[in-house]
Parts: structure tokens; C-alpha cells; sequence
């Protein structure tokens, strides 16, 4: 098994001052996997749709989400992620980030930084 590491910077210009802040993982291609989602160096969730925190609170904060897929499937070695961002109601999709790895079983470790700014 070989891990890959994938390194993704973007930002996200918050739109409102005093809204709920949430953030979700799609792990795409049916593949296996795990996430965890920081606001700076504060872990805030796991594995599912996460509040990260009201808008006005988090300007100038990084979203950091770490992101382990597994390829499990023996019919695809493409593995995949996408990180919506929702704030009143609009989810902003960042991805899908895809990459080929060499052999079944072998893992991408992603690591999204969003400035939100």
C-alpha cells in the first residue's frame, strides 16, 4: 500500500456577517475513506456535515480538511474528494479533486486549506 499526498489551497469569501458556517465531504468513485475538518489548529468534526462556525467569527480563519481515501475497488484506481462549503442555505462545491493511484488499496491523503476570507 502507497499513500499519496495531495496539497490543495483555495479560499472562500464569506457573504454574510452572522450566519451559520457549515462544511461537508463527498468521497467520490465509491471508494472508502475518512475526514476530519480544523478551523485554524481547532478540530471541529469528523465524518460528517460539520459547523464550523458563524461567519462573522471565522473571517480571517483557515478551513483545514484532512481527507484518507482508500481504493477498495478492483474495477478503478481513480479516488476522489469534493468540499462543499454552505452558508444560508448555498452550498459552494470546491472539487472534485481526483487522482489515479498506481494499485488497488493504496490511499490519498488530502489536505484542503480554505482561507475564509
Amino acid at each position: 500500500m502507497k499513500t499519496t499526498y495531495l496539497d490543495i489551497e483555495d479560499r472562500y469569501e464569506l457573504q454574510t456577517d452572522n450566519e451559520e458556517i457549515t462544511a461537508d465531504v463527498i468521497i467520490g468513485n465509491a471508494q472508502a475513506g475518512s475526514y476530519t475538518f480544523f478551523l485554524d489548529k481547532e478540530s471541529k468534526g469528523q465524518d460528517q456535515e460539520t459547523l464550523i462556525g458563524k461567519s462573522g467569527e471565522i473571517r480571517g480563519s483557515k478551513l483545514i480538511v484532512s481527507a484518507l481515501v482508500q481504493d477498495v475497488r478492483t474495477e478503478t484506481n481513480w479516488l476522489s474528494i469534493t468540499l462543499g462549503i454552505t452558508e444560508k442555505g448555498s452550498t459552494n462545491k470546491y472539487g472534485p479533486y481526483s487522482k489515479k493511484v498506481d494499485t488497488d488499496l493504496d490511499r490519498v491523503l488530502y489536505t484542503i486549506i480554505i482561507d475564509m476570507v
